[in-house]
């Protein structure tokens, strides 16, 4: 009998110590990994860690659920807590007034995860940032709106304007442009199921659950998408073409897709369509094209994509801001988390480096 009754002490102590032990873990991880909060929510789900608060999925692509407010928890680019407030139009903007203030300008801005910015406080972002400018010196009433979403490409870009124009109202339209926008969009956020009340109360159940999932998914599907990660460090691609070229193939099915001449073939029609829409519209159309790292850190200059785009936006008259030049004349390595999102420091280059060509496209329509 006493033998039990100590087998049975062991017992409750050991699983009392892994209790404890799965406690602090679900603790640590709360404080370390990523994960989104939805705010002015009920206390049981306030502690839940669902993407599904910020974004959903349809035929038209991407798009962040409207009215939604949320805070991305230890954001994996910069380690910060970001909140994040969501219009009824499903944007990153303070609610727009309806039917649009007279005297009121708007600038709608389409693109990724550049523009969205989710890794930065919305004060801190180059669209935010541009408009206060603006009010400075050109329109006060004028409001920069923020359209981009995570992880899409141009053709969800054109979707979303084609969707929200009839009540964004804008006066111009910038497409911020990025190297990989030809790509259909991918991710892995849409392939981890039904979370169920578990994941979605435990960080811990749910990171271990998705880490095998993304380890199971890579392996059949995003080996291909991810071989240029390593080869970024290996490869001395800043000072040998051959190594860049390199890179950029093994890139193929993310930002070097922009060097595949196919590639274009989609970005021609994206664009030639958005510019039908907003020609039909009145509305003046403007690309902000925004490079990827390697660009600016290698020792020799390979502008190729730029080159082409230009060369598509001119034959259907519509303006391009390069951000190319001026971002390879700082310190690049200072303005980015990694190889495309600015930090802080990089949208206030950003902001500055657009803010005129902003204005002047003001001047033209006012």
């Amino acid at each position: 009998m006493a033998r039990q009754s100590s087998l049975l002490g062991r017992v409750t102590l050991s699983l009392g110590s892994l209790l404890v032990s799965l406690l602090l873990i679900e603790l640590y991880l709360r404080e370390e990994v990523a994960f989104v909060v939805q705010q002015g929510a009920t206390t049981a789900s306030s502690f839940e860690a669902d993407p599904e608060f910020l974004v959903t999925t349809s035929s038209r692509g991407r798009r962040y659920v409207p009215n939604a407010h949320v805070v991305i928890r230890n954001h994996y680019l910069s380690q910060r807590d970001i909140e994040l407030h969501i219009n009824s139009l499903g944007l990153r903007h303070r609610e727009l007034s309806s039917p649009k203030p007279e005297g009121e300008k708007r600038i709608l801005v389409l693109g990724d995860s550049i523009t969205a910015a989710d890794s930065v406080p919305d004060q801190e972002t180059f669209v935010r940032i541009a408009e206060r400018s603006l009010h400075q010196v050109h329109v006060p009433s004028v409001q920069v709106i923020n359209a981009g979403i995570a992880n899409v490409g141009i053709t969800e870009e054109v979707n979303l304007f084609e969707d929200l124009a009839p009540q964004v109202q804008p006066d111009l339209v910038v497409l911020a442009f990025y190297l990989n926008d030809s790509r259909p969009p991918w991710g892995f956020a849409g392939e981890i199921g039904d979370r169920g009340w578990i994941r979605r109360h435990s960080i811990l159940v749910d990171t271990l659950f998705v880490r095998l999932q993304q380890y199971r998914w890579i392996q059949t599907h995003a080996r291909r998408h991810l071989e240029w990660v390593p080869s970024a460090a290996r490869l001395p691609w800043r000072t040998s073409k051959d190594a860049f070229a390199e890179l950029v193939a093994q890139a193929r099915y993310d930002w070097g897709s922009a060097w595949l001449e196919e590639s274009w073939d989609v970005v021609r029609r994206e664009l030639t369509r958005l510019h039908s829409l907003t020609d039909s519209a009145k509305i003046p159309l403007v690309i902000v094209a925004f490079p990827v790292l390697f660009q600016l850190e290698s020792e020799f200059e390979d502008t190729a994509p730029q080159t082409e785009l230009k060369k598509i936006a001119h034959a259907i008259d519509v303006p391009v801001f390069d951000l190319y030049p001026i971002l390879r004349s700082a310190e690049a390595s200072a303005l980015f988390y990694d190889h495309c999102h600015p930090n802080p420091a990089g949208h206030r280059v950003i902001a500055d480096a657009i803010t005129p060509f902003l204005g002047a496209q003001l001047n033209a329509i006012l």
